[in-house]
């Protein structure tokens, strides 16, 4: 098992695609958020991945969060 904590960091170039299939379109803006990968491996083959990150986090730095929301 391998595990890995870092930052994501980039700027939203393309569209995002809602859990509905809505599509919003790129921000433009920078985006600065931790994550954490974890990574079973077997026989030098990768079995599962897992990817983790503060969704709140994501969408408040891109400015889609409703009104009055804020990540904690």
């Amino acid at each position: 098992m391998a595990i890995d904590e870092g930052y994501f960091i980039g700027i939203n170039t393309g569209a995002l695609v809602g859990p509905g299939g809505q599509s919003v379109p790129a921000t433009g803006k920078q985006i600065r958020v931790r994550e954490c990968d974890v990574v079973v491996v077997e026989d030098g083959l990768i079995r599962e991945h897992r990817f983790y990150f503060d969704q709140m986090e994501f969408l408040g730095q891109l400015g889609l969060l409703p009104d009055g929301e804020a990540p904690a």
